[in-house]
Order: structure tokens, then sequence, then C-alpha cells
């Protein structure tokens, strides 16, 4: 029997949530990373902006498919929580700022780093529900009587 037989789909349904806010939460990190590193001019503003820059699109896919998932599973508390997150992409994207501009950054980097801090917040709040979930089903497997040997 393997893993995903005697776990079931909602096994797989956290993993895979857990898995996009773990992706979010280091790409955020990172981008705190280097607005800190730009703050002690440790980087230039335009080797910041090209990294930040990079990461844009794939946080915004990466946001919009897991609040959907979350949505569509029904839970609504959770994507209330992340909704302030992806909500400030939409809004931030819709005003075509979402790109680091590398004329304006060096006056704006407390600005972008404080929201960056915040989402870095948010999502590691949410993440650490998604393990809380993961941690149930799997004490819960375990204590139905299958064994780990039987998981592999």
């Amino acid at each position: 029997m393997g893993w995903v037989e005697a776990w079931g789909l909602d096994a797989v349904y956290w993993l895979l949530v857990t898995m996009i806010v773990s992706v979010l939460l280091l790409s955020y990190l990172y981008s705190y990373l280097l607005f800190s590193d730009l703050q002690s001019d440790m980087m230039n503003p335009v080797e910041l902006c090209e990294r930040v820059n990079a990461m844009v699109e794939p946080q915004y896919m990466s946001a919009a498919v897991f609040l959907a998932l979350l949505i569509l599973r029904g839970q609504l508390l959770l994507a209330a929580v992340a909704i302030p997150v992806f909500g400030s992409h939409f809004n931030i994207s819709s005003m075509n700022l979402h790109r680091v501009d590398m004329t304006t950054i060096v006056s704006t980097v407390w600005r972008e780093k404080q929201i960056c801090a915040l989402r870095l917040a948010l999502l590691l709040v949410i993440f650490f529900y998604t393990i809380f979930e993961l941690l149930k089903i799997v004490v819960g497997v375990q204590s139905h009587g299958h064994a780990w040997s039987t998981l592999a």
C-alpha cells in the first residue's frame, strides 16, 4: 500500500499547499535579504532589481494557485488570512507597480522591505497551519493502526 492510499487525497492536498507556501516563504525571505543587502550597501540597485524582478511573476502565479486551492477546498478561514498578501499583489500589479524600479529603489527600499516582512509574517502563520494539518493526518493514520512500513 502506498502512502497516497494510506493517507488519502487529503494528505496530497496539504502536502501540495505546504510546498507552495514553502516556495513563497523562501522567495520572500530571499527578497527581504536582498533589500537588506541594498540598505547596507552590499549590493547595487541594478543587481537587486534584476534579481527581485525575476521572481515577481513566479511569486504572483504561485500565490494565485495557492489561493485558488484554498478557496476550491473550502478553506475560507485560511484564505482570509492569505488575502492581504495576495490582495496586495493584485493591487500592485493593477497599478503596474509590480516591478522594482532601479531609479527609485534606493529611496523606497525601506517600504519594500516592510511590505516583504509583512508578507513573510502572514506566510509564516499559514505555513505553520499547513504543517499542523499535515501532522494531524500523519498522527491520524498512525493511530488507526497503519505501520510506517506499509506506507513505503
